[in-house]
Formats: C-alpha cells, sequence, structure tokens
C-alpha cells in the first residue's frame, strides 16, 4: 500500500462563491457550526495526541543510504539508555515500497553487545503510515512506533531495537543509515528472519528513543503497603526501598 504525498488543497475560489452564498444568510449558524467544530476538535486531540516520553537517545544521519528490509531478514540497532524509565516510543526513519505488512518494532535485551531473545517491549506500525520510499526523491521520514506496554530501561545499559515484517509475503520497508558509525553508543545489526546469527555493520540506523523517567520515592511512606513496586525494577523490597530513602 502506498502512502500518497500530502497533495495542495483544491483553489478555493471556484468554491467559494457557493460558500459564500450558502452562509451569507445566517451569520448565527455559521457560528455555531464553527464553535460545534472547535469543540468536537478539544474532545478528540486527547485520543489522537501521540504522548511520548523525553527524547533520550538519537541517531539522525542518513548519509549512508537505506537498507531494504524484506519478508527474509531482521534489522536491529543497539543502544545504551542514558535515562532510566519506561521507553514508551522509538522513531525509525522509514519509506515503503508495496508494504502489505505492517512492520513490528520489538525492544530487545543484548548479549555481549547483540540483539538478544528477550522481548522488553513490541508494536507494529502499519503500511498506511509510512511514507513511500521514492529512490530519486522523497526517501521517507521519522515514524513513530508507540509501546502500550513501555520496556523498563536502565541508564547505562545497552538495548536493541529489531525491526521485522508482521507477516510474510513482498512487502519492503526501507531504514535509512549513517555511515560510518555515527553513533557510539551501540550499532546497527542484520540476521534472518527470524533472527539466527547477527552480524555487526559499519553503519546505525537513524533513530531515536523516548523515556518517561524513572520517578524515585522522597519519603518512607511512599514504599509502604507496596508503594515500593511502583519504582518499577529499583527495588526488591519495601525494606531497600525505605533505605534508599534514608540515604
Amino acid at each position: 500500500m502506498r502512502t500518497p504525498f500530502p497533495q495542495a488543497a483544491p483553489g478555493g475560489e471556484h468554491a467559494g462563491r457557493g460558500a459564500t452564498a450558502t452562509w451569507s444568510g445566517s451569520v448565527a449558524r455559521r457560528s455555531l457550526v464553527a464553535a460545534a467544530v472547535i469543540a468536537v476538535a478539544g474532545l478528540l486531540a486527547p485520543l489522537t495526541a501521540n504522548a511520548a516520553g523525553t527524547l533520550d537517545q538519537q541517531q539522525t544521519s542518513t548519509s549512508g543510504g537505506a537498507i531494504i528490509l524484506g519478508a527474509t531478514n531482521t534489522l536491529a540497532q543497539t543502544f545504551t539508555a542514558g535515562i532510566s524509565g519506561k521507553l514508551d516510543q522509538v522513531e525509525l526513519y522509514l519509506g515503503e515500497q508495496g508494504a502489505t505488512s505492517s512492520l513490528t518494532v520489538e525492544i530487545r535485551n543484548t548479549v555481549a553487545g547483540e540483539p538478544g531473545s528477550i522481548v522488553l517491549a513490541t508494536t507494529t506500525i502499519p503500511a498506511a503510515s509510512v511514507p513511500y520510499f521514492n529512490p530519486f526523491g522523497f526517501r521517507g521520514e521519522f515514524v513513530a512506533a508507540s509501546f502500550t506496554g513501555p520496556a523498563q530501561v536502565t541508564a547505562g545499559t545497552q538495548y536493541a531495537i529489531v525491526s521485522h515484517l508482521t507477516e510474510p509475503g513482498p512487502s519492503e520497508y526501507f531504514l535509512s543509515l549513517g555511515a560510518n558509525n555515527p553513533y557510539l553508543s551501540g550499532a546497527e545489526w542484520r540476521s534472518t528472519n527470524p533472527p539466527t546469527v547477527w552480524h555487526e555493520e559499519e553503519s546505525d540506523l537513524a533513530f531515536k528513543t523516548y523515556v518517561e523517567p524513572q520517578q524515585i520515592p522522597t519519603s518512607k511512606e511512599q514504599c509502604k503497603d507496596g508503594g515500593w513496586k511502583n519504582y518499577g525494577t529499583m527495588f526488591k523490597n519495601q525494606g531497600q526501598c525505605v533505605s534508599f530513602v534514608e540515604g
């Protein structure tokens, strides 16, 4: 499914006369309709807003062109978290050609620097949300992948963004790259679908990560009655939480 480029709005001159004639008889009616539209938009805005945490890691260079992601391969980018908390969104610089399958995006652990097998969060990007990739013109843009079940991440720990097709088929996505390893705290990795052996590349995918910072307790009361569990993996029990507060 190809996502069309934005089209210019139709010229207002042809519709203008008709619109003016229709509305000129009732200024009050026009005001009421406008107010209703604004009210409905206000109600819908929170539903469509794409809430995300704080921008943490990013690599925005696309100097290395793009790599094709199809039915037979899996692509990954490792990164080192700079903020402890809940990773609720990533962005990948994407384009597509004839994609019918959605794109699955996962946050995984790493083992000895390469993507691991433990999936910490997963979501899908619909093909319709990805712009059409034109090798001679528009080559994509950053597309958000939001996680309804965020991944708990710890600053200084390395993780992997893993991408593969959700359904088998002839779909093709294009992920843009930065040449010559512009991101020093991770790397691009490639494997088969499903992954078997990972191969490290001398490039980095263009990506961004967003993290909702970890909240910390400021009083012993916040640790009691199971409250210590509200701080992710920071504490193993109430005693650890109380000790943290007492310093």
